[in-house]
């Protein structure tokens, strides 16, 4: 018996095939994408918590020298060192006296480090004019890379 051409027979298979391809494709695509998503999402929660205890650590510094007026104070070396333990992550913060040392005001760089890595430098007046606590000002605030 012979066929025509124009039976159906057969066209169903290709049509599912062509669904099944297209779809593992569109799969393959997603499950690439989502690794994708789930490693950004690891190495930010890493540099979060980094910068969340240098963020802290610097905060606490500046903190502390409203209190102690040794910090930046002409002669104290070295100047400060604090730390601080968040998020399972220890940030060090050291500074230098950048201020006149006639003056009674304090000028500070803060450098706020994580493992060794500086990732935060601050330059933070102190009013010396006023007795514990010492009014801040803060002359600017970087965070490095």
């Amino acid at each position: 018996m012979r066929r025509r051409l124009r039976e159906e027979d057969g066209q169903a298979l290709l049509i599912a095939l062509a669904f099944l391809v297209f779809f593992g494709l569109v799969i393959a695509f997603i499950l690439g994408f989502a690794e994708a998503s789930v490693r950004a999402t690891v190495n930010l929660r890493e540099q979060r918590a980094v910068v969340y205890a240098a963020d802290g650590a610097m905060d606490g510094a500046i903190q502390y020298g409203r209190w102690n007026l040794e910090v930046g104070a002409f002669g104290k070396v070295p100047c400060v060192t604090y730390s601080a333990t968040l998020n399972g992550q220890t940030a060090t913060v050291t500074c230098v006296a950048l201020g006149n040392p006639l003056n009674a005001d304090r000028r500070v760089l803060f450098t706020a480090s994580v493992d060794g890595v500086p990732r935060i430098t601050a330059d933070v007046f102190y009013d010396g004019t006023a007795t514990p606590p010492a009014s801040v000002y803060v002359l600017s605030w970087t965070y490095l890379r």
